[in-house]
């Protein structure tokens, strides 16, 4: 038995009493069903994609309009990363407990420093929140392009970290990086192998 995606908000709190909590202001939730699916968000959900638009207005489909029943997997590029969040949502599942990650959000001109924490909710469903834990300027701003699949990227850029990889080296999107590639810079996500090690 699983949480529809139809479900109200006050069927959801009543099934989920035990474990709804009230996220801090700014605090990005959103719940996942037991297939992975976007069940609902909360918290300014709207207001941070807006505040994270890439040329032309990319990441428009983020909307929480737009996400209501579609899967995680939808929004996630690379199979490394659907991997790992397939993999920390079956383990909060299975052992009905907390997981932490600690990842970047960044904006051109922002580095945000955020962290994920996975809670087990009612009838296999997860919460997910998305805490912001502080922020950097990028000086100058830093723009990239997500190819779309058949186009050709110019480098990769880790999901977790978000250095960029240039030749064989994973750097930071910093003043000396934006005088080196043209703008927006067309990247590929993926995990670097740093931040691979890390969450094994």
């Amino acid at each position: 038995m699983q949480t529809s995606c139809l479900d109200s908000d006050a069927d959801f709190n009543a099934k989920n009493q035990q474990v709804t909590r009230k996220t801090d202001h700014g605090d990005l939730s959103y719940v996942l069903d037991a297939d992975n699916r976007i069940c609902r968000t909360k918290g300014p959900w709207d207001g941070f994609v807006l505040a994270n638009l890439g040329p032309g207005g990319e990441g428009m489909e983020a909307l929480a309009e737009n996400v209501i029943g579609l899967s995680l997997n939808d929004f996630v590029q690379d199979e490394p990363t659907r991997m790992l969040l397939s993999a920390l949502a079956d383990s909060v599942r299975l052992l009905r407990w907390e997981r932490h990650l600690d990842y970047r959000c960044d904006s051109p001109t922002m580095k945000r420093f955020m962290q994920m924490k996975l809670e087990p909710g009612p009838l296999d469903t997860v919460i997910l929140t998305h805490k912001l834990l502080r922020t950097e300027p990028i000086q100058p701003a830093f723009y990239v392009l997500t190819a779309s699949s058949g186009e050709t990227a110019r480098g990769r850029r880790c999901s977790l970290c978000n250095k960029v990889r240039i030749g064989d080296a994973w750097v930071e999107p910093d003043h000396n990086l934006a005088q080196r590639v043209p703008q927006p810079y067309a990247i590929k996500h993926t995990l670097c192998p740093i931040c691979q090690h890390a969450i094994k």
